[in-house]
């Protein structure tokens, strides 16, 4: 199967129009780099924890997140700079406190998705050999 036809039910943006595009991605395309760049963001197990705990209790604090991570404060801050620069987590300002969520369900998506594929058995070898996928490796699913 070749990459147009596994990935056209993809939606992303199109430069400069604040639009979304339904197609083939062109694996030279700019937009893989960011993907590639949230991976690597969403690739360290610390900014995952914290994501995943604000997933659960959205609205904390730092000093909740470094609670429910076992992560300390000066780690969760660090982490939640990078994330919120990424446009992954917002925070409300309260007073001399910021509370944080997840900036919005794109991102809890992505989450929940990456979840459920790591906690996936895989595919059998019967299966694998039905999809045209070697044993073990991950197969790409068409929205």
């Amino acid at each position: 199967m070749t990459v147009g036809t596994r990935f056209q039910a993809i939606d992303r943006q199109v430069p400069g129009t604040g639009s979304l595009a339904t197609g083939p991605v062109d694996p030279g395309d700019p937009g893989v780099d960011r993907v590639a760049d949230m991976f690597k963001l969403l690739g360290d197990p610390t900014r995952c924890r914290i994501l995943y705990a604000l997933l659960e209790s959205p609205d904390l604090r730092v000093l909740d997140i470094a609670t429910a991570t076992a992560t300390t404060q000066t780690t969760v801050s660090a982490a939640l700079r990078l994330l919120r620069t990424a446009g992954v987590v917002v925070g409300r300002r309260d007073g001399r406190t910021v509370h944080y969520r997840v900036a919005d369900d794109h991102v809890a998506e992505l989450l929940t998705v990456s979840w459920q594929h790591s906690s996936h058995p895989g595919l059998d070898d019967e299966e694998a050999a039905d999809d045209g996928v070697a044993s073990g490796a991950p197969a790409v699913v068409s929205r």
